[in-house]
Formats: C-alpha cells, sequence, structure tokens
C-alpha cells in the first residue's frame, strides 16, 4: 500500500496524511477466495484497465491513510471518521 514518499509522511503520522489508490472494483465472491486466486483476479483486472485505459491523475482517488481499519488505534471509533476535511466524498463518476 506505501510507496516511500507516504512512508516518510508515516514518520509523524497525522490524520489527514493522504496517498493516492488506484481502485480496482472486485466481484463480491472476491473475499471468499483462496490468496492465489484473489492475486490472479486483481492481476487480471489490473493488466485489463491498463490496457484498455490510460492511466491519468483522475484515475487516482485520495486515501487517507490513518482511515485504513486496522493501521491507527484512534480510527477504531466511528467518531473518527466525522471529519469532513479529511473523509470527504469521492469524485467518482459512477
Amino acid at each position: 500500500m506505501f510507496g516511500h514518499a507516504l512512508m516518510e509522511k508515516l514518520v509523524a503520522p497525522y490524520k489527514a496524511c493522504t496517498g493516492h489508490a488506484w481502485i480496482v472494483d472486485v466481484p463480491t465472491d472476491y473475499f471468499a477466495l483462496g490468496d492465489a486466486a484473489r492475486r490472479a483476479l486483481v492481476d487480471e483486472a489490473v493488466s485489463a484497465r491498463i490496457a484498455a485505459e490510460p492511466l491519468e491523475s483522475r484515475a487516482f482517488a485520495p486515501l487517507p491513510v490513518l482511515g485504513v481499519p486496522g493501521w491507527w488505534a484512534a480510527n477504531a471509533s466511528p467518531d473518527f471518521y466525522d471529519d469532513t476535511a479529511v473523509f470527504r466524498p469521492g469524485r467518482r463518476a459512477r
């Protein structure tokens, strides 16, 4: 999930510490698959998407990394996500 620039930000973490995520939609049954099957499905989906459309900055969504479950103790509380300055609606067209 992390590149070197994001790791540098996390030396002194702050709530609005944000990375860029490329969202890959998966079917609901993805979560019932084993690890190898999950990796194969994601690899196929990513390969097909790269072949079909060029990557551009609008393809990436902001990801407030301290909001990823399990990464920050404070995010165990639902109130953590009420901060609309950090957790905003996405800009996805779908």
